[in-house]
């Protein structure tokens, strides 16, 4: 959802713009961040162009998360040897390979020398996902840059390395699932038509299978452009509710509800909630900010409105815990896990072990996924060629006993 915002800057200069964020109170948050307060936030109505459509589809916006860490690696290395930021930048512009990153680098030099922060250079690019430019902040502000550039790396590491596996595991299933649909429409438009003219010259009564195969054949042929335009349509129309407000709640419900994948899906969202939340603490942030910012960088509209209730419970006084009870997304064990954190007084320590528990879910489950998908992989692909040999042997066997006799 986008915002257009009315603010006043550090200076009291006057500024204008489009925000986009996933709601009115997270993009007063987020202005606030980066040093404007807000005077008018409103809906931005977008008006449908197709350029617009088209520059979305083939233009890269984002940097390569590999770029990303070895970039923050290096700032963290230089930053170590007392190199000055705007030099170890410019020295990073020079080789840097990815347009994207080399566009963000160059808007933070010239924020840089207007005498903005790093944080709120960063996050004016618009590159940077608002986790890292609040650690930043937090780096900046306890003079520890180079450690807040380390625990960004470190951050966009784990992020790497849980979508590789996620890859890894729906590699084969993609491309079973492809395969299939390639053989039905190689089927349907040039197997099944030539046994139709076969059967329609010996005018035999077609068994049931023959004629749902030759019924379903016949659609994709009379109906292709039709088909071929509801499915462009559909996309379309589906990917422009997602990115409404509304949609973009339900979609989010519904991936947690996904058959195989969506457990997966919660547990590495979790994961990263308790893992960012204790990293964010650690360094400093209140507990109510860093609530607000890991909302914001969980990645699930569903999640975000529990986080943030979860913000509201603890602003009234309620505990950590009960308030992460009353969101219903943590297990009992997990509950315990946060309930002795708290009572002792480390709860950092304690998400910590939280997401390692998740992080540890999650391998087993990503490593026993293919195992669970094969057997439905086995059904569909055992069914397809269960009703192709029915449909098409069944009255070749039938003409044959027809000719014997």
């Amino acid at each position: 959802m986008k915002y257009k915002y009315e603010g006043r800057g550090r200076n009291g200069s006057r500024t204008t713009g489009i925000l986009e964020s996933p709601s009115e109170s997270t993009a007063a948050t987020e202005l606030m961040n980066q040093g404007i307060t807000p005077i008018s936030i409103k809906k931005h109505e977008e008006v449908f162009s197709l350029q617009e459509e088209l520059n979305k589809l083939f233009q890269a916006k984002k940097v390569p998360i590999d770029e990303l860490i070895i970039f923050f690696r290096q700032m963290n290395a230089l930053s170590r040897a007392g190199v000055p930021l705007i030099r170890a930048l410019k020295g990073l512009l020079e080789s840097a390979r990815s347009q994207a990153l080399i566009k963000a680098i160059q808007d933070i030099l010239g924020h840089l020398e207007t005498g903005v922060s790093l944080a709120s250079a960063f996050s004016k690019t618009k590159v940077f996902d608002p986790i890292l430019v609040n650690m930043l902040n937090v780096g900046e502000n306890t003079g520890q840059l180079d450690d807040a550039f380390a625990h960004i790396a470190k951050h966009l590491e784990l992020e790497k390395d849980i979508k590789k596996r996620i890859k890894q595991a729906t590699r084969y299933p993609t491309m079973v699932i492809g395969f299939i649909s390639a053989a039905l429409v190689i089927v349907n438009y040039f197997v099944i038509p030539s046994f139709a003219k076969i059967f329609e010259q010996f005018g035999a009564d077609l068994p049931i299978p023959t004629q749902i195969l030759l019924g379903v054949s016949g659609f994709f042929i009379d109906y292709k452009w039709l088909l071929l335009a509801t499915l462009i349509g559909g996309g379309f129309a589906l990917r422009n509710y997602i990115n409404t407000e509304a949609g973009r709640l339900v979609w989010d419900q519904r991936k947690l509800q996904m058959p195989l994948l969506g457990p997966i899906i919660k547990k590495i969202l979790l994961a990263r909630f308790a893992r960012t939340f204790a990293m964010l603490s650690a360094a400093g942030i209140p507990i109510l900010k860093a609530l607000t910012i890991v909302a914001q960088a969980v990645g699930n509209v569903h999640i975000e409105q529990s986080l943030m209730l979860m913000h509201g419970g603890i602003e009234r006084g309620d505990s950590f815990t009960r308030t992460a009870a009353g969101t219903k997304l943590f297990p009992p064990l997990v509950l315990q896990m946060i309930s002795v954190g708290e009572e002792t007084g480390s709860l950092d320590p304690m998400l910590l072990e939280v997401a390692t528990f998740y992080e540890e879910e999650v391998d087993y489950a990503l490593a026993n996924l293919s195992n669970a998908i094969e057997p439905i992989m086995l059904v569909m692909m055992g069914g397809m060629v269960l009703m192709l040999a029915l449909g098409i042997f069944l009255p070749l066997w039938d003409l044959s006993a027809n000719a014997a006799h």
